[in-house]
């Protein structure tokens, strides 16, 4: 339990992740309220059913998605450790944004240490999430010297989607924050990859094309 403990809080809370697939629209690193005023570009996941599991029905988040096929499901427990901890850390770095997303459900995959996490984000501001937005890039250029962090607005399968991507010596992480006025809150997916699997990078598109309204 230990190592998972320290795979998730690694993953999630200090180097969130996503997916790389087609930057829409590339944000500097203080983009203000431009990105609320930009037309964003609608972008389509392919999706392969045979990578995932059957739709989850989630009434707490209130969407449908898809899991990774074989990756493992966190017990409540564990997650209940890593956002405790995370909101411990979070309180002494002055980082309350940054960790202020609930965990519902997580998943990783033993064999690549990968991780893909889902959680509810009522502190997300819709209207204007250029705050938000910045702090997540600031809080990731802050923890390692060298790493890309860019920011990207788009719309998918009637979501609008806000993405940060983070990319390292190793490894691809990615955030995206789905919102959407049928929504009571927002709800974010993180996903931490190696660097150089294709195959992982269909998975995930795969993942955040399954994602739909109950």
């Amino acid at each position: 339990m230990g190592t998972l403990v320290r795979s998730l809080l690694r993953y999630h809370f200090t180097t969130a992740a996503c997916l790389s697939i087609l930057l829409i629209l590339t944000l500097g690193a203080c983009g203000g309220d431009s990105q609320e005023k930009e037309v964003a570009q609608s972008l389509v996941f392919e999706v392969e059913r045979s990578l995932l599991t059957p739709l989850i029905h989630d009434s707490t988040l209130s969407i449908s998605f898809s899991a990774p096929r074989g990756w493992n499901m966190l017990s409540k427990e564990l997650l209940k450790q890593g956002q405790d901890h995370a909101r411990r850390r979070a309180g002494a770095v002055g980082q309350a944004t940054v960790f202020s997303p609930v965990i519902s459900c997580a998943w990783n995959d033993t064999l690549s240490g990968s991780v893909m996490t889902v959680s509810l984000f009522p502190g997300f501001d819709t209207s204007d999430s250029s705050r938000t937005i910045r702090e997540y890039k600031d809080y990731f250029e802050s923890r390692r010297a060298g790493v890309d962090v860019t920011t990207t607005v788009f719309t998918s399968n009637g979501f609008r989607v806000h993405q940060v991507r983070v990319l390292d010596s190793d490894r691809i992480l990615f955030k995206m924050i789905f919102s959407d006025k049928g929504l009571p809150t927002a709800v974010q997916f993180d996903f931490s990859i190696p660097k150089g699997s294709s195959q992982l990078i269909r998975t995930i598109e795969s993942v955040a094309g399954s994602i739909e309204r109950m």
